[in-house]
């Protein structure tokens, strides 16, 4: 993923501010593990009051929210570091109302992060 964040007051968030891009050849062998890219906003308030902010966000190029993604890219921007994030969709807002996914599909959806980032890191290591 590469990552949007924002605070509804212009600060940092998650100590993170702007776009940051995500490690090339960790998201290329993520993509040939199955991940499909996207990009990814957070925000300081994951249930945003502010009625336009999701269709900003969207215009801005945000395809999911999520409070993981831009802390690990920061930290690992700041640590010259290759950082990248494997995510699993399990809450759908899109049509206004919270769609939650089946209790019974999280454990499987668990172990397909885990087999995809465990095959990422097999192909880069060789």
């Amino acid at each position: 993923v590469d990552a949007i964040t924002e605070q509804h007051d212009g600060g940092e968030t998650l100590g993170a501010r702007g776009r940051l891009a995500p490690d090339g050849p960790l998201t290329s062998a993520l993509t040939a593990a199955g991940a499909r890219p996207a990009t990814v906003l957070t925000t300081d308030l994951f249930y945003d009051p502010r009625k336009e902010a999701p269709a900003k966000w969207v215009a801005d190029g945000a395809g999911v929210v999520a409070m993981e993604a831009p802390p690990v890219l920061a930290i690992a921007a700041r640590r010259r570091g290759a950082g990248a994030v494997l995510l699993g969709v399990t809450d759908l807002l899109a049509s206004g109302d919270r769609e939650r996914m089946a209790r019974d599909d999280l454990g499987p959806l668990g172990l397909a992060l885990g087999e995809a980032g465990w095959a990422a890191l097999a192909a880069l290591a060789g």
